[in-house]
């Protein structure tokens, strides 16, 4: 029981988080009576949502007001009809609407609302200044019975809306920000370090958009006298990206701002400016020059250089595919027996390059057998590998160095060692060679094995 009491608890908790001015707050509700006129007007609190009723009886509006803070910020008005029935025209609906002190409608501030319909109010007001929001009902006021609520908020403007005061932005950082009411605009600087290229990547994250290009979220990157080189509009969730050509030591403003809809236009956005960071080398590891036995394969790896390069995307190809191929990744296969080269090609526009040479060689070799043959000679055998040319015979009184050879075997795979003493322990190796062209390709060394007269 009290592991559930707890787990209710936190449910609470967590449903009245709500996000108001960059912290989280918990909105109460609490009722409320609307005054008759300006005069009479009820006092409204930030973060909690009154509720209050149309009556349909004279009077029929409902006034109410707020002060907004000392300073700078986005005020949203959040109304809903919760039950108040209305027609299809928005003059048979009540409408909410925002006034001054003089009780002038603001700009963009008045909303008619259908029986369960939300809308919001979102502008910049003047600090420190009284405004009024009043509730008026429809054509027809003696049907206009019902109940609504009201919510009143505020967002503080963390970026200017000034250009001359644009907040200042560092090429290759994330920045994340919100747009916190009608007409915000955010204006941010950078200067370009060097000429090149540079792009511009925007995403809005979740401000409200239609359909239409011009109620998007926009992105507009400017000179420093503010005219407009580029722009990008995005829709709710939507990223978008573009490329410009910078000079060196200017200083570039970026405008972000909303578009013709400007009812829903809070929200978060993000963005980020870099610059193409040119491949000064291409590197291939493990090295210069591999071998491989037919048949086997090698995973290759481009090292490009830098590190911050923008486009690290690299090509592969094989001079001779007969010899060996490659992928797309880099994973080379021995097909035959030869030597060819494999490019890796940076994709950026300046194609840098690195070559690795590849050796497709026979396998190692491996000796069967060493056998006395009537106490005077040793006879020893290996085993075939299809496609050679020939097979070096090494021998040594030390296990561990001293080898020469002391035969080229060709079309057999045995030889006869008539050169020994009795009592004298002799050690073998052997590698098998393919010759093709002016090229002796060499496979590994067998393992050392001993041998002596019985």
């Amino acid at each position: 029981m009290k592991k559930f009491k707890k787990m209710m608890m936190l449910f609470t908790l967590a449903f009245c988080l709500a996000y108001t001015t960059g912290l989280v707050v918990c909105a109460a509700e609490k009722p409320v009576n609307g005054g008759s006129s300006p005069k009479s007007a009820a006092v409204l609190e930030y973060n909690t949502r009154y509720m209050d009723r149309l009556e349909g009886t004279i009077p029929h509006s409902k006034w109410y007001q707020f002060t907004t803070n000392s300073q700078d910020a986005y005020y949203n008005i959040t109304c809903k009809n919760l039950s108040i029935p209305t027609g299809l025209l928005a003059v048979s609906q009540p409408d909410f609407v925002l006034r001054t002190e003089n009780l002038i409608d603001l700009k963009n501030s008045r909303i008619h609302l259908k029986e369960n319909e939300q809308g919001n109010i979102n502008l910049k007001l003047e600090k420190n200044t009284t405004y009024y929001v009043s509730v008026n009902p429809g054509m027809n006021p003696s049907k206009n019975t019902g109940q609504y609520s009201i919510q009143i908020s505020c967002r503080y403007d963390t970026v200017s809306d000034i250009s001359s005061q644009a907040s200042n932005a560092a090429l290759g950082q994330k920045y994340t920000s919100s747009l916190d009411g009608n007409g915000d605009i955010d204006w941010y600087q950078f200067k370009a370090p060097s000429d090149g290229t540079y792009h511009i990547s925007f995403t809005n994250q979740n401000i409200e958009t239609s359909a239409l290009d011009s109620q998007k979220a926009n992105v507009y990157l400017c000179t420093s006298y503010e005219e407009q080189l580029y722009q990008q509009s995005a829709g709710n969730g939507e990223s978008k990206t573009f490329t410009c050509s910078l000079y060196a030591g200017e200083t570039y403003l970026l405008k972000i701002t909303m578009g013709t809809n400007k009812r829903t236009n809070t929200g978060d956005y993000s963005f980020k400016i870099w610059k193409d960071v040119p491949v000064s080398s291409v590197n291939i590891k493990p090295g210069k020059t591999i071998t491989l036995v037919k048949g086997k394969t090698k995973q290759l790896q481009a090292v490009v250089v830098p590190l911050s390069a923008t486009n690290k995307s690299v090509s592969w190809t094989s001079r001779n595919k007969k010899i060996a191929t490659v992928s797309k990744s880099g994973k080379i296969t021995a097909k035959n027996f030869g030597t060819t080269k494999i490019t890796c090609t940076s994709k950026q526009e300046n194609n840098k390059k690195a070559v690795c040479m590849i050796k497709v060689v026979p396998s190692k070799g491996k000796i069967s057998r060493i056998s006395s043959v009537s106490g005077k000679s040793l006879h020893i055998t290996w085993k075939k590998q299809t496609g050679t040319t020939s097979y070096k015979l090494y021998r040594s009184a030390n296990k561990n160095k001293g080898f020469t050879r002391i035969a080229t075997i060709k079309n057999n795979c045995s030889y006869t060692d008539k050169k020994v003493k009795p009592k004298k322990v002799y050690y073998y190796k052997i590698r098998a060679c393919k010759i093709k062209g002016n090229t002796k390709l060499y496979g590994k060394f067998s393992d050392v094995r001993y041998g002596r007269l019985k």
